[in-house]
């Protein structure tokens, strides 16, 4: 296998990021001669800042680790079930192939079982305006990201209890655990839940936070309040107001829609399309006429480019746009005094 894949596979390991096809990608590796033959030889010409008492104590403790392993992965099926071996294994390949004081220092708090210090520890997963990304947790919890979100967890996230923090929007779809509670946290809400899909827009920027479930159960809860959801539940959280009013949607796709590659509205001022917008296609939306910020769209965009979604709202409503390299300029059609709610 390729270096270059091989520290692909431990980056989103060490994430907690990696898909189960990954690690049993990477259990495979592990489990050939070349690996084993190449990791001691490796692990000696390691580099020179890590302190040498340090580096002989973590091989020592991978290798009686490594060799209290019974059994190895054969097949993606059994990944979770031997998730012991394979981590342990996979700590000496990380140890080996990174080779410096993180590495070591990683190794010997996390993974090896000196984790006084994992709490203090954060991670964080960004996705830049203008992209979308997806990150599956140690638990197997699978997070989808719009455009300029990130999570973040603390390094001993899944041990007794699974907490990350959001900034942004993600559709969550969590791996069922009785045992351990699934909290998101955003700017003063907490949204606990057990095996269940739902999505949260909680961008800073924003005055409100939105809780959409799509399956299962939720509860929406800050110091005063709290709701409990069932499906199609919506929870909008006013951070001035410290305020949870609870609704209903008749369709999910609408809290979905960034997932599905379609802008979906009811009745969202242009303010707000604005700054998705923004979001979605990393430009600088200005509006010129104050009186257009609050008019309200409802309708679907299907084909969702930029240059589609300002032509079908110009066309559809009294507003025209232009646009100078990455800022786009919006303004009322001169022939247009009245502006009213109206509907695709």
């Amino acid at each position: 296998m390729a270096i270059k894949r091989i520290k692909h596979l431990i980056v989103n390991l060490l994430r907690g990021s990696s898909s189960v096809a990954e690690r049993a990608e990477m259990a495979k590796w592990m489990s050939s001669e070349e690996a084993e033959r190449d990791s001691k030889e490796a692990w000696e010409s390691a580099s020179e800042e890590i302190d040498s008492s340090l580096k002989n104590k973590i091989w020592d403790d991978i290798r009686l680790k490594i060799n209290d392993a019974h059994s190895r992965p054969t097949s993606t099926r059994h990944i979770g079930r031997h998730r012991i071996y394979s981590i342990t294994k996979v700590a000496a390949f990380i140890a080996v192939i990174l080779c410096s004081t993180f590495a070591a220092r990683y190794l010997y708090d996390n993974i090896l079982g000196y984790d006084a210090n994992a709490a203090d520890n954060r991670y964080t997963f960004e996705v830049e305006s203008g992209q979308k990304g997806s990150i599956q947790l140690a638990d197997g919890t699978v997070v989808y990201l719009n455009a300029a979100s990130k999570i973040s967890y603390a390094g001993n996230y899944n041990s007794k209890n699974r907490v990350v923090k959001l900034d942004g929007e993600a559709y969550f779809k969590v791996a069922k655990n009785p045992d351990k509670k699934f909290i998101v946290t955003c700017n003063g809400v907490d949204i606990e839940a057990l095996g269940t899909e739902f999505n949260v827009k909680a961008y800073s920027t924003d005055s409100l936070i939105t809780t959409t479930l799509a399956k299962g159960k939720v509860k929406v809860s800050n110091k005063e309040h709290s709701v409990t959801l069932l499906p199609l539940g919506v929870a909008t959280y006013n951070m001035k107001q410290q305020t949870i009013i609870k609704s209903t949607i008749d369709n999910i796709a609408i809290a979905d829609f960034w997932r599905s590659g379609q802008l979906v509205f009811e009745s969202v001022p242009l303010s707000s399309i604005a700054q998705t917008i923004e979001r979605m296609y990393n430009v600088k939306v200005y509006i010129k006429d104050v009186k257009l910020k609050n008019m309200k769209f409802t309708g679907t965009i299907r084909n969702n480019s930029l240059n589609n979604v300002l032509e079908v709202i110009s066309q559809s409503y009294p507003i025209m746009y232009t646009t100078n390299d990455s800022v786009i300029t919006i303004s009322a059609q001169k022939n247009n005094i009245n502006i009213n709610k109206t509907k695709m």
